[in-house]
């Protein structure tokens, strides 16, 4: 529960830092460069205390896994520079939601009822928060 807590505490720290930086007028892609400069910086030392786990194929997904990380903050930063939060809100959370469903269908993910209460509640949340668009 700590570590669900902490990561609820720096996402919305890194979201209100985005909101900042949209409020200074700064250019999205310089924003999202330098925060994902420093986000690899940072791994990099993680990467340095652990050699021993990485190989190949974790190398490959971290590259892809990071191109897609940087091409959604650069498109949500310009999504919010011109259109509402809720919209922009409503279709990043759907970000959580397809890749579960995915996992069911694709790789045969048991679903269990915390799952479908969970994924109930995403759904709902994203449409409550998206009646207004």
């Amino acid at each position: 529960m700590l570590f669900s807590f902490l990561s609820l505490m720096f996402y919305t720290l890194f979201g209100l830092f985005f909101k900042l930086s949209s409020h200074k007028k700064c250019n999205p892609a310089a924003v999202n460069m330098n925060t994902l400069l420093f986000a690899s910086l940072s791994a990099f030392v993680f990467f340095l205390f652990s050699l021993n786990q990485y190989h190949g194929k974790v190398m490959l997904l971290a590259l892809c896994g990071g191109s897609f990380l940087f091409a959604a903050f650069l498109f949500t930063l310009l999504a919010l520079k011109d259109g509402k939060i809720s919209t922009c809100w409503t279709i990043m959370n759907l970000g959580m939601v397809i890749p579960v469903i995915f996992s069911i269908f694709l790789w045969k993910e048991l679903v269990d009822p915390k799952k479908i209460t969970g994924l109930s509640l995403i759904c709902f949340a994203i449409i409550m928060i998206g009646a207004d668009s």
